[in-house]
Formats: structure tokens, sequence, C-alpha cells
């Protein structure tokens, strides 16, 4: 059985797309300009690696998506002051995909946030309430 390349069939010394699968999977990547040769993924080129800058990003995602919108409002109003009936339209058409995003930007951070949680009790890293009454009560 042989492996499928990417694309058009290419030399011996190329990756095949399974190849190249496996490795990404794995955290690697090619070195630039080598044929095959994999390297570990700097982290830099990680900014998802925790949940929590996950949950960052969405933040400034939906902070951008928001500014977004009221710039988008703004054109609007000025398209409509101007008679521009169908630019108008296309800002409508933007805002309303805007919202759409921001819809699943609140979902996906939700998400986050849950998946937190979730770790945070599988680990023990969450007090039980019996806890946080002793650890209140030592402070007292």
């Amino acid at each position: 059985m042989s492996l499928r390349t990417c694309g058009a069939p290419a030399p011996d010394n190329q990756l095949t797309c399974e190849r190249a699968v496996k490795n990404r999977q794995n955290g690697n990547r090619p070195k630039p300009g080598g044929a095959g040769v994999f390297m570990p993924l700097d982290p830099i080129e990680q900014p998802f690696d925790s949940i929590e800058s996950a949950y960052d990003f969405m933040s400034l995602l939906a902070q951008t998506i928001l500014d977004n919108v009221k710039d988008l409002r703004r054109d609007f109003e000025i398209a409509t002051h101007e008679g521009q009936e169908r630019r108008a339209r296309a800002i409508e058409l933007a805002i309303f995909k805007c919202r759409a995003l921001n819809c699943h930007v609140h979902r996906s951070r939700r998400t986050l946030n849950d998946l937190r949680t979730i770790r945070r009790l599988i680990l023990n890293e969450r007090m039980t309430p019996d806890a946080v009454l002793a650890r209140s009560e030592e402070r007292v």
C-alpha cells in the first residue's frame, strides 16, 4: 500500500500528507528548506498551549469584534446620510456577521471556562466547601 502525496506526485524526498499530519500531531514541523527533516515547534508558535491562553485570545477577539461593530455602525450612519444605499446594506450585512461571530466567540469562552472548571475538579485544584469554610475561619 503506497501513501498518497499532497497534490501532484512528488519525488521520494518529499513528505506525504499522512507523514506530515502525523508529525504535526506530534508537535513537529519541517525545518525551513529541509525536505522531511522535522524539529519541535517553538513556544512562540504555540499560542494555545493552555486553556487560559485560548480563553485570553477569545476575550481579545470578542473585544476586537465589538470595536469593529462600533466602527461599522458609524460607517452605516454615514452611508445612509450620504444616500449610499448599496454600501449601507453591505455594512448592515457585515454587522450581522460580526454579531454572529461574537455569539460563537461568547459560546467558546463559556466552553473554555467550563473546561477550566472541569480540569480543576479532575486535578483537585478546587477547594471543597468545608475547606473554604475552614480557611475563612483561620483568617478570623
